[in-house]
């Protein structure tokens, strides 16, 4: 009787051992099945966050409320959970989503605030994507109704080349040859025309703080106008501009307004804010801006300023970046004057001046395309085959803000609004410029690339600026940015 009890009591052990073990193995599976469909939701999830944020970016001039509604939509359409509409806005709502690694603006999703949504004044967008509830199969047995994912992804805007503080008036040129910063009525030298007094082309832009310009150091309010025209010369403006949409004027001040659309002249030649952005350098704050044209590894000529500063600046000519082989004046091809055969063939014929003036008539040429037959790219040598086009590695290389005033203000500085922003290669630099003409004009591809050019004059050596003007379709779409600043552009995911 004994051995008979003590097996009931082992049977019922092992009944009571199986049925933990099973409950356990039970828990151990749900949460398996359970966390690999929280797996895949997350992933869901943050590939529709990746989206989202992407598909915002390129709203950006259409403001934040846009970005904000195309960031939530786009999550929305990238989840497979269904939510009423009044649900999703709550869910996005400020009071029920909280991203505490947000940017200082907050967006703003069907008319509401949200800080799920935040923006960086200098171009970053963020996105946070609420809290979405994943349901549980088999974790319910453990007391488990649902497992929650989220996740964040950030996206930034930046041009392949930096904006220039110049700006292109209203019936500017669409090809050919530009004044960038002119010289004084009487010293002015074609294509410039300057006036007596008041505005020489020079425009001031705040400074944010940018790690990629080398600006975060640098206090916006005490930097003064001549040190910003030098340091945005050399580095490029460090946040993003918009076109003007009429929604409002956003002033590009110290306040760090997101996306400014309007910038303020500035009276005066400043010759040495330029000539130090462009040539010297500059040091302001204890930070150090190279001149723009001395970043290079192509071909430079010595500029020395009254000998006490030399400088090699890139002196490569814009037909270089013209690959060889183009068919000449048909559908899709350039012009004959355009092509590299024809541009080197000047060159050695009769110098880089002769073939600059060439390269300049080949410019308003395609602009123009008088027979109609719709040309196709020009500046796209790309010498190791990688999709990164040359000329975006040069220092010439850029853009400036067009504007939809035709002038500056007359005697004083004042706002322009910017219109697009248009591509252009820095050309000549006119130094010494009287009203007899200018002691040096530099130009790419000078016959004194191999010796040095003094240049006289101290810091004020520098009195005017010209650049060619890079036609729309001459360009590969991803360097274009001829009708508005996100047309083409294509954002860095970053997050």
């Amino acid at each position: 009787m004994m051995h008979e009890q003590d097996t009931r009591t082992e049977r019922g052990a092992v009944a009571v051992t199986v049925a933990i073990i099973s409950v356990l193995l039970a828990g151990m599976a749900a949460f398996t099945v359970d966390l690999g469909a929280q797996y895949n939701a997350r992933r869901q999830v943050q590939s529709a966050a990746d989206t989202s944020v992407l598909a915002g970016t390129q709203e950006a001039e259409a403001g934040i409320a846009a970005v904000s509604d195309v960031i939530a939509d786009t999550v929305r359409d990238n989840v497979e959970r269904t939510y009423t509409d009044a649900e999703w806005s709550s869910m996005w709502s400020t009071a029920n989503c909280s991203d505490p690694d947000a940017y200082e603006i907050s967006g703003v999703v069907d008319g509401a605030p949200t800080n799920c949504v935040s923006f960086d004044p200098a171009g970053i967008v963020r996105v946070r994507v609420p809290e979405i509830e994943v349901e549980a199969v088999f974790a319910g047995v453990l007391g488990v109704d649902g497992l929650s994912v989220d996740a964040t992804a950030e996206a930034r805007l930046e041009m392949p080349g930096g904006v220039l503080p110049f700006a292109m008036l209203s019936g500017g040129s669409g090809g050919g040859e530009m004044c960038l910063k002119t010289a004084s009525g009487g010293g002015a030298y074609g294509p410039c025309d300057g006036p007596a007094n008041g505005n020489f082309g020079a425009l001031v832009s705040s400074i944010y703080g940018s790690v990629s310009h080398g600006t975060q150091d640098l206090n916006c309010g005490t930097v003064n106008d001549g040190d910003n025209i030098a340091v945005n010369a050399s580095a490029g403006v460090d946040h993003m501009l918009l076109p003007h949409r009429g929604a409002g004027n956003v002033d590009d001040t110290c306040a760090r307004p997101y996306g400014p659309n309007r910038l303020e002249t500035i009276t005066g030649n400043n010759s040495p804010a330029i000539m130090q952005g462009l040539v010297n350098g500059v040091s302001v704050s204890g930070d150090w801006f190279d001149g723009l044209l001395t970043k290079t590894t192509n071909t430079t000529v010595d500029i020395q300023n009254g000998g006490s500063n030399v400088n090699n600046i890139d002196i490569r000519p814009l037909w270089e970046y013209i690959p060889t082989g183009k068919p000449a004046d048909v559908p899709g091809g350039v012009p004959a004057i355009c092509t590299r055969e024809s541009l080197d063939a000047e060159l050695a014929s009769n110098g880089p001046e002769s073939a600059n003036d060439q390269l300049v008539d080949c410019l308003e040429e395609y602009a123009a395309d008088p027979l109609g037959l719709g040309f196709g790219l020009l500046f796209d040598l790309d010498s190791d085959g990688d999709r990164v086009w040359d000329i975006a590695d040069s220092p010439r290389f850029g853009y400036v803000p067009r504007m939809q005033e035709s002038s500056f203000p007359a005697g004083t500085s004042g706002w322009l609004t910017i219109d697009g922003f248009q591509v252009v290669y820095i050309q000549s630099l006119f130094f010494g410029c009287t009203g007899t003409g200018c002691s040096d004009i530099v130009y790419p591809g000078i016959d004194d690339a191999d010796n040095s050019i003094n240049v006289g004059g101290g810091a004020s050596a520098l009195d005017q600026v010209s650049s060619l003007v890079l036609p729309a379709g001459s360009l590969p779409v991803e360097l274009e940015f001829e009708s508005a600043l996100l047309d083409f552009t294509n954002p860095e995911l970053v997050r």
